[in-house]
C-alpha cells in the first residue's frame, strides 16, 4: 500500500468512526481516529453536536490546514440557500432592432451569466435560432454581455504556473467547453527536428513553439513550457524524445471573452448569417428583446456533478452566482467569499 492509499484509507475510517460516534458517543475519542495515519500526516478534526451546542471532538481544530475541494460543500449549501433548485444559467440572444427584409437591423447581444455546462454545440443552436427567424444578415454590432461578473476571473493565490492548465480555466461569464482546449504535437521526426504542432479548426487559437526532438540520453532532463501570448496565442518550448505516435496536450483559455467572440463570429458564418459589424463589450447590462435563450441544468443536477467529479468550473461559477444574486450587484470572487460567508 503506497502512502497516499493508506492516508486515504485512514481518512475513511476516520469518517466512518465520526459517523458511529455521532449516534452513538457524546465525545469522540479523536486517538482511535488518528492511530490510523501515517507517520508525518497532519490532520485536523473538529466536530460539534448541533442539538446540544456542544464540541464533541476537537484534535488541532484551530490548526490552518489547506482546505482544497472540501470547499465545494460550503458553496453548495449556500447555492441551495442563495439561488433555490429551480435556478438555470441563462445564455440569451437580444436585440433593440428590427428584423427587416431577412436583416438584423440592430445590433446583437449575446448575454452570457456564467453557464460553466455550456457548449459550443450547444452555442450553435441557440445562434441557428437566428436563421430560423429568418435573419441572414446583422446591420450591426455584436455585443458580449459579460456583466454578471466582475474583476479577475482567478482567485487569489492561484498558483501562476497552472494557469495554462485545463483543471484552472478561467471560470468567466463567457464559458465555452470549459474554456479548455487541445493541440495535438506530431514527434515523430528526427532528431535535431522540431515538433508539428496541429490545432483542430474547431479553436479559434493559435499554437506554436520551438519543441526540440532529442535522443533518449538527452530526454530526461528535457521540460515543456507554455508561454501565453495576447489574443489567445501559445508558444510551447523545450524537448522531446521521439515519440512515434502523435499525443495531445490541453490548455486553459486566457482570454475567453475574445475566444467567446471568435467563436460566435464563427458559426455565425457558417449558419451564412453575414456579420461585418464591431465586437463590443460595455460594462453594463444590456436590454432588448429576447430573440432566443438556452438554459443550463438545473441546480440540483449541477451540485451533483460538481460534488460527484470536484468539477472546479461549477463551483466557481456558483460562487460567484450566489453573489450576484445575494447582493444584485456584479459578482467579484471577494463578494463570492461574503455572500458564502453571509
Amino acid at each position: 500500500m503506497t502512502k497516499k492509499s493508506s492516508i486515504s484509507t485512514a481518512l475513511k475510517a476516520a469518517f466512518i468512526t465520526l459517523g458511529f460516534s455521532f449516534s452513538s458517543m457524546a465525545e469522540v475519542n479523536v486517538a482511535s481516529i488518528t492511530q490510523y495515519l501515517p507517520e508525518g500526516a497532519s490532520a485536523s478534526i473538529i466536530a460539534k453536536n448541533l442539538n446540544k451546542d456542544q464540541i464533541i471532538a476537537d484534535y488541532n481544530g484551530s490548526t490552518f490546514m489547506l482546505p482544497a475541494s472540501t470547499q465545494k460543500v460550503f458553496t453548495a449549501v449556500a447555492a441551495k440557500l442563495v439561488l433555490g433548485d429551480a435556478f438555470q444559467f441563462e445564455t440569451s440572444l437580444l436585440s433593440n432592432g428590427k428584423i427587416q427584409n431577412n436583416v438584423l437591423e440592430g445590433d446583437l447581444v449575446v448575454q452570457f451569466t456564467g453557464d460553466p455546462d455550456l457548449t459550443s454545440g450547444q452555442l450553435y443552436s441557440l445562434l441557428a435560432n437566428l436563421k430560423n427567424q429568418g435573419i441572414q444578415k446583422i446591420n450591426g454590432d455584436l455585443i458580449l454581455d459579460t456583466s454578471v461578473f466582475a474583476s479577475h476571473d482567478r482567485g487569489l493565490g492561484w498558483i501562476w504556473n497552472d494557469l495554462t492548465m485545463c483543471f484552472n480555466s478561467p471560470p468567466a461569464a463567457a464559458n465555452i467547453d470549459n474554456n479548455c482546449f487541445y493541440a495535438e504535437l506530431d514527434a515523430n521526426q528526427p532528431v535535431g527536428e522540431t515538433v508539428k504542432i496541429n490545432v483542430p479548426a474547431q479553436f479559434p487559437i493559435q499554437v506554436f513553439g520551438q519543441v526540440y526532438i532529442v535522443d533518449q540520453q538527452e530526454a530526461g532532463y528535457c521540460q515543456l513550457d507554455v508561454v501565453v501570448h495576447d489574443n489567445n496565442r501559445y508558444q510551447v518550448k523545450g524537448c522531446i524524445a521521439r515519440q512515434t505516435k502523435p499525443f495531445g496536450l490541453s490548455f486553459a483559455v486566457q482570454d475567453p471573452d475574445a475566444y467567446a467572440a471568435a467563436i460566435i463570429q464563427r458559426q455565425l458564418k457558417r449558419l451564412g448569417i453575414e456579420f461585418t459589424g464591431q465586437v463590443k463589450q460595455p460594462q453594463k447590462p444590456q436590454q432588448g428583446q429576447k430573440l432566443a435563450q438556452h438554459l443550463s441544468k438545473p441546480l440540483p443536477e449541477l451540485l451533483k456533478k460538481m460534488m460527484k467529479k470536484s468539477d472546479n468550473q461549477i463551483a466557481d461559477a456558483l460562487f460567484r452566482a450566489v453573489a450576484y444574486n445575494y447582493y444584485k450587484r456584479p459578482a467579484s470572487f471577494q463578494l463570492g467569499t461574503l455572500a458564502v460567508k453571509s
